[in-house]
């Protein structure tokens, strides 16, 4: 029969955190990098698209691709939009609202993406900031913001200029919530300016 000493039974426990430790480290080191890459291929996919006018995907299989830059420059946020809201498009990025407006069509442009993540910048903007997005023509359309609300998806719809260009950001709302995915929903509404207007 084996009996265990309590200072064998200290070192195992030690020796088995020390390899549990290592393996959390290691996972929340390779999940980092794989982030920094993916944004690395969005970017070279961006950079490929604006040359070719064809839209590139950033690895091969995936489902989304980049159609548009967003600034905001008194936040300093630089971020590619990717197609599409589906969950695995804004894992990487925010995206576009398919059938919503395009960059410099009449109508609203709508991007949405996670507030604890790419949009958490939208909490700092103001009335009267301004958002540069660059569409994937290269064409940059500026737009100042006009309207900050909070909407609650359950009993309102989104409001939008339909003869106008407006920019729409939608992020989860609030900011600081524990739980994803509740039904409130911060909404900035930007005004496009004319082309003439500087920044």
């Amino acid at each position: 029969m084996i009996f265990f000493t309590l200072k064998w039974i200290r070192k195992t426990a030690m020796a088995l955190s020390l390899v549990v430790g290592g393996f959390l480290l290691a996972d929340g080191g390779w999940i980092y990098a794989k982030a920094k890459l993916a944004q690395q291929l969005i970017e070279d996919a961006w950079q490929q698209t604006l040359a070719t006018g064809e839209p590139v995907k950033p690895w091969p299989w995936a489902d989304t691709w980049p159609v548009a830059r967003l600034q905001a420059a008194t936040q300093d946020v630089d971020l590619y939009v990717l197609q599409g809201t589906h969950g695995s498009a804004l894992a990487f990025g925010p995206g576009f609202l398919i059938g919503s407006a395009t960059p410099g069509d009449t109508g609203a442009t709508v991007i949405a993406g996670h507030r604890d993540t790419h949009f958490r910048f939208m909490q700092q903007l103001k009335q009267g900031d301004w958002l540069t997005l660059t569409d994937n023509a290269g064409q940059q359309h500026r737009y100042r913001v006009a309207d900050l609300t909070i909407v609650d998806s359950r009993q309102q719809d989104l409001v939008a200029s339909a003869d106008t260009q407006q920019l729409l950001l939608v992020t989860c709302y609030p900011f600081d919530s524990i739980n994803p995915g509740g039904p409130l929903r911060y909404v900035v509404q930007a005004n496009a300016l004319p082309s003439s207007m500087s920044m």
